[in-house]
C-alpha cells in the first residue's frame, strides 16, 4: 500500500551559511537604523531645548561647545544658575555638545554656530577625543565603498569598543608598577573618603570588630579619623596597630605623619618632631626596598632646614631605584637650598637626560640660570617647560583651540576656555601663551578634589572615562554649573 507521506525538506551546508549571513546582515541592518535614529532623536531634543531658550528673547547668549561630558549635562543648569543670580540680565544658554566629537569638527561647525545662534559667549571643554582614547581619524584615501562603510554607525561602535578594549588592556598592563610607584610616594593628606563619612566609619569599624587583631583594618580606621581631623582617636589605632605588629611599617609611618603635621596636640611627645622622624626612620628600617618613607623623610627634613639627613634620604633612595626622575629633582632643591647650585644644576640636568620633557627640572634649571644671568640657557629650559606642558595634548588639539579662538575674535564672540574637572589648567594656558588676550580661563580642579574629599568620587562622576575624570553626575554637573558662572559672573560682568 502506497502512502503520500511527505518527506521533510533537507538543507544543504550553503543554504544554512547562507541563512546565517542573512541573519546577520538583517541584524547589523536594524543595529545601525537603530543607532541612526537614536542620534536623530538626541541631536532634535537638544535642538528642540535650545530654540525653547532662545523663544525666551535673552539678553545674553551663551554657546557651549564640546563632548559628551558637555552634551546635556552641564549647560540647561548653568542658564537656570546665572538666570537665578538674578543681576538683571537674561541668559540662554545653547548646548551644541556632540558626543564623541573631536575638536576639528567642533571648529569646522562654528561659523554656521556663530551665524545661527549670534552668541554673546562660547564657551568650549574639549580635546578628550583627539587623544584617541576615543575614535581616532581615519585616512580619508580609499575607494566609495570604503568611505562608505567607515562611515557606519555600526562600524563606529565596533571600532569605538576596540579602542577600547585595547586600551583597557594597555593600561592594565602598564598599571600595575607605574601605580605602585605613585602611591608608594603619595602623601596620605592626598587620600581621601571615597564614600559618605557615616557608612565609611560603620563600615571601617565593623572589620575591626570582626578581627580585632588585624593591624591593617586598625590602620585603616586610623587614617580615617585623620581625614576627618579626629587625631586623638587616629593616634590610638595607630598605636594599637603597632602593638599587634610592630614589624608593620604602615603604622609607624601614619603615625609619623600625626607627629609632623599635627605637633601641638601631642603634649607626651616633648619633641614631636624630632618623633616624627624617628617613626619615618622606624619605617625605613623595617622596609628600605619602599621608597615612600624615603620621599617623606627627605621631604620633612628639607623643610626643617636639616639638609645632611634630607640629601642622604635621597641618596639612599636613588641607591634603590635610579631611574626615578623625582628623586634627582627633590635632590637638587636639597642642594639649591644649601647655596650647592653646581650639583643641583648636575641633579637637575640627570632629570632632562632621562626625561627631556620633565617640567619641574626644567623650571628649576629655568630659574637657576635666570638668577645667574645665563639668558639663554634660561630661554632653553622655558621652552621646555612649554613643551612639558603641551605634552599631554596632540597637536591637533593644540592647532584646533587656536583656530576657534581666531574665529571668535574675527567674529567678536567672548571666548572662556574650560578645563576639564580634576586637570590643571596651566597646560590648557600654555596653548595660548603669547595669544591670551580676552580668553576667560576656568579651572575647575581645586573645586572638585575639595568636594571629592569630603564626599568622594562617585557622589560627582558615574564613570572614569578618561582615567582620571568621567561624565558628571548630576551633583557633579551642578557644581559645574555654580562654579562656571561664579567665574562667568565676576570676569565678565564684574559681578
Amino acid at each position: 500500500m502506497k502512502t503520500n507521506a511527505r518527506h521533510p525538506l533537507k538543507t544543504s551546508l550553503g543554504q544554512r551559511m547562507a541563512l546565517v549571513i542573512f541573519g546577520v546582515f538583517l541584524t547589523l541592518a536594524l543595529l545601525e537604523a537603530v543607532l541612526r535614529l537614536g542620534g536623530f532623536i538626541l541631536l532634535s531634543s537638544q535642538e528642540l531645548k535650545n530654540r525653547v531658550s532662545l523663544l525666551r528673547k535673552p539678553e545674553y547668549r551663551i554657546l557651549c561647545l564640546g563632548e559628551s561630558t558637555t552634551q546635556d549635562q552641564y549647560p540647561r543648569l548653568l542658564e537656570e544658575t546665572l538666570n537665578k543670580r538674578a543681576i538683571g540680565v537674561k541668559f540662554s544658554v545653547i548646548d551644541k555638545g556632540i558626543g564623541g566629537t573631536e575638536t576639528k569638527y567642533i571648529v569646522s561647525r562654528l561659523d554656521s554656530y556663530v551665524d545661527s545662534y549670534h552668541p554673546d559667549m562660547v564657551i568650549t571643554m574639549m580635546g578628550i577625543n583627539d587623544s584617541g582614547l576615543h575614535v581616532a581619524p581615519e585616512p580619508a584615501e580609499g575607494s566609495a565603498a570604503a568611505g562608505f562603510f567607515r562611515s557606519l554607525r555600526v562600524y563606529k561602535l565596533a571600532r569605538l569598543l576596540g579602542l577600547h578594549i585595547a586600551s583597557t588592556i594597555g593600561r592594565t598592563k602598564a598599571c600595575s608598577a607605574e601605580r605602585a610607584a605613585v602611591l608608594s610616594v603619595r602623601e596620605p593628606t592626598q587620600e581621601g573618603p571615597q564614600q559618605p563619612a557615616a557608612e565609611e566609619e560603620a563600615g571601617l569599624k565593623k572589620a575591626v570588630e570582626a578581627d580585632p587583631q588585624d593591624a591593617g583594618a586598625l590602620i585603616r580606621l586610623g587614617r580615617f579619623y585623620r581625614h576627618q581631623e579626629r587625631f586623638s582617636e587616629a593616634e590610638a589605632c595607630y598605636n594599637k596597630a603597632i602593638e599587634l605588629e610592630p614589624d608593620n611599617e604602615n603604622g609607624y609611618f601614619e603615625l609619623g605623619w600625626l607627629y609632623r603635621h599635627q605637633p601641638g596636640r601631642f603634649s607626651e611627645a616633648e619633641e614631636p618632631f624630632d618623633k616624627a622622624i624617628e617613626l619615618y626612620e622606624k619605617a625605613i628600617v623595617l622596609n628600605p626596598e619602599s621608597p615612600r618613607p624615603y620621599f617623606t623623610l627627605g621631604g620633612f627634613c628639607h623643610q626643617l632646614g636639616r639638609f645632611s639627613e634630607a640629601e642622604k634620604c635621597y641618596k639612599d633612595a636613588i641607591e634603590l631605584y635610579p631611574q626615578n626622575e623625582r628623586l634627582y629633582v627633590e635632590l637638587g632643591k636639597v642642594y639649591k637650598a644649601q647655596g650647592r647650585t653646581g650639583e643641583a644644576e648636575v641633579a637637575w640636568k640627570k632629570v632632562i637626560e632621562m626625561n627631556p620633557r620633565n617640567e619641574e627640572a626644567s623650571k628649576a634649571l629655568e630659574l637657576l640660570y635666570l638668577e645667574k644671568g645665563d639668558a639663554g640657557l634660561a630661554g632653553k629650559f622655558a621652552e621646555g617647560v612649554r613643551e612639558a606642558a603641551l605634552d599631554q595634548y596632540s597637536q591637533d588639539t593644540i592647532d584646533n583651540h587656536r583656530k576657534l579662538k581666531s574665529i571668535l575674535d574675527k567674529r567678536g564672540v567672548a571666548y572662556v576656555c574650560m578645563q576639564y574637572p580634576l586637570r590643571p589648567v596651566e597646560p590648557l594656558k600654555k596653548i595660548f601663551e603669547g595669544d591670551e588676550q580676552g580668553i576667560i580661563f576656568i579651572d575647575n580642579e581645586r573645586i572638585f578634589k575639595e568636594a571629592i574629599a569630603k564626599h568622594g568620587y562617585a557622589y560627582y562622576f558615574w564613570d572614569m572615562f578618561a582615567d582620571d575624570f568621567g561624565h558628571c553626575t548630576d551633583k557633579g554637573n551642578r557644581l559645574l554649573a555654580e562654579h562656571i558662572a561664579d567665574v562667568i559672573l565676576k570676569e565678565a560682568f564684574g559681578r
